[in-house]
């Protein structure tokens, strides 16, 4: 998993139009801004970097999007109480941020 770099509770008018990737969680909604058209992957970690889902894996034109995370796995349980770690992909850059789940 790469460094922390998004943060929680961040705005939209944190996420100007750039070249590089951006990523904002803000409670269970995770929105992300591609610069270029591509595949784009968005996975979630436990803090032992494993995977817990992916969240998205699919070819994306460049623009902002969301995803509403149900706090779910891979096989549909829902996942411990905690910090996460949310990592977009896209080309040859990588973003993350955390998101804590609360039961």
């Amino acid at each position: 998993i790469p460094n922390y770099t998004g943060g929680e509770g961040e705005s939209d008018s944190d996420m100007p139009k750039a070249e590089s990737l951006k990523l904002v969680v803000a409670g269970n909604i995770i929105k992300y801004q591609v610069p270029q058209s591509g595949m784009v992957g968005l996975k979630a970690y436990n803090l032992l970097g494993q995977e817990v889902r992916s969240l998205v894996g699919e070819f994306k034109n460049a623009g902002s999007y969301e995803f509403s995370w149900n706090g779910r796995d891979a096989e549909n349980r829902k996942v411990s109480s905690g910090v996460y770690i949310v990592q977009l992909q896209s080309g040859n850059q990588t973003a993350s941020a955390k998101i804590v789940i609360v039961r």
